[in-house]
């Protein structure tokens, strides 16, 4: 399959470059990367591969994320498990919070009469 790309002068030479830095053709690195899109699991959108890829830059892009780095570096871990700790200590704290918040009920009380001895 042939396809021409309709994009900026700018990305075709990042895209050169990364083809360089990755040891492939052109073709063969960018084969590499749409296959890479479809085979990520689309898990911040109900939409296509490209609603997941902006979702995706969005996120990333936040202030937030480009910290994690840094901390990871601190903590002595890599990026990716750090923002796996990240999320998992996040997801711990929610459930708590929301177990805190959960309506407590009282239970019932079951009234047992006393049993009167016949004298």
């Amino acid at each position: 399959m042939r396809i021409t790309l309709g994009c900026s002068a700018e990305v075709q030479a990042t895209i050169d470059t990364e083809a360089k830095r990755a040891g492939m053709s052109r073709g063969k690195y960018l084969s590499q990367v749409v296959q890479q899109i479809f085979e990520a699991p689309t898990v911040l959108t109900e939409g296509t591969h490209l609603d997941e890829l902006h979702a995706s830059n969005q996120l990333l892009s936040d202030e937030v994320v480009t910290q994690i780095p840094a901390l990871a570096r601190r903590a002595r871990r890599n990026i990716d498990q750090m923002l796996l700790h990240l999320v998992e200590v996040g997801m711990e704290a929610t459930q708590r919070s929301a177990a805190s918040l959960a309506p407590v009920t009282k239970p019932k009380l079951r009234l047992v009469k006393p049993e009167v001895e016949s004298a």
